[in-house]
């Protein structure tokens, strides 16, 4: 087995047990309960952790790292990073999107939670929203042309909503997304071999975190088939912030994917990847 097979059997090792030890924690309620209003306040903790993305984050990140090892470096090449110039050699489009959506990236990582409970976190900064943006669109354009202006740190604030306490999904989005941000920047040659998954990775996250944020404004639990009605009262007041976060997030995947894919084929598969593709909303699609 080669060094580059062993560190991505050891990445995909680690989400498939933090998937499992998420999945372990939830807890079952006693049928028979003293405080008939303190096992309400447990049932519904219990729902919104069965209800989580987060499994599904880490399913994401383990079918990266297997789907490397799979297709090998020929689908997903090795990738070098010059610190100095601040650019990937040979791979100009993954270097362009990342520098455009740095400041975005930048904001997610720094937002600080302060004192209190980790709530979900919303954008305020306003463009074209997705449901929008496909009016006009067909079914298979994704978002990474949409108008949108970019995550700004004062644009970001955590959402006051009623069922938007506690969020279960957007600090372990937040934390992966900055272990991929140092995986794609890391300084040494060594790790090269593995920049091109943690781009991967990257995608990935933004793409289920939308989809999180696309459950803040749909009954999403009473529908078994994850279809979003945007109607739920609980939502009402943040729906359009959830809509705004979920856009960029979306736009930001899009872009990443497209980057390498292009980058592949124009570099006749010395850069870039093969393929991405995420099955957010269930297993029946091939995934890379």
């Amino acid at each position: 087995m080669s060094d580059r097979d062993t560190k991505l059997r050891e990445y995909g090792l680690k989400y498939g047990q933090m998937q499992g030890k998420f999945l372990d924690a939830i807890e079952t309620v006693p049928t028979k309960f003293k405080n008939v209003s303190e096992r309400g306040k447990l049932l519904e903790k219990a729902s919104q952790k069965r209800n989580s993305k987060t499994p599904n984050l880490y399913r994401l990140l383990k079918k990266n790292s297997d789907s490397m090892i799979k297709f090998g470096p020929e689908a997903f090449p090795s990738l070098s990073y010059n610190e100095k110039k601040q650019e990937f050699p040979n791979a100009p489009k993954i270097t362009e999107v990342m520098k455009d959506i740095d400041p975005s990236i930048g904001a997610l990582g720094n937002f600080g939670y302060g004192e209190g409970k980790k709530d979900c976190i919303v954008s305020l900064d306003g463009g074209q929203t997705e449901t929008d943006y496909m009016k006009t669109k067909s079914s298979s354009d994704n978002l990474s042309n949409i108008d949108l202006p970019g995550i700004s740190e004062e644009g970001l604030l955590r959402c006051d909503g009623p069922k938007c306490r506690e969020c279960n999904d957007c600090e372990p989005h937040r934390l992966s997304m900055r272990k991929a941000i140092n995986g794609i920047y890391a300084p040494n040659k060594e790790d090269d071999d593995l920049r091109i998954l943690h781009l991967k990775s990257l995608a990935s996250i933004f793409n289920n975190w939308a989809h999180h944020h696309d459950s803040r404004g749909g009954n999403s639990e009473m529908n078994h088939e994850n279809i979003m009605s945007c109607n739920d009262d609980k939502y009402a007041e943040c729906n359009s912030d959830h809509q705004c976060m979920s856009a960029h997030l979306r736009n930001m995947a899009d872009r990443i994917t497209d980057a390498i894919k292009s980058d592949y084929e124009k570099s006749n598969g010395k850069v870039g990847a093969s393929e991405h593709r995420d099955a957010i909303y269930g297993n029946n699609k091939t995934e890379f």
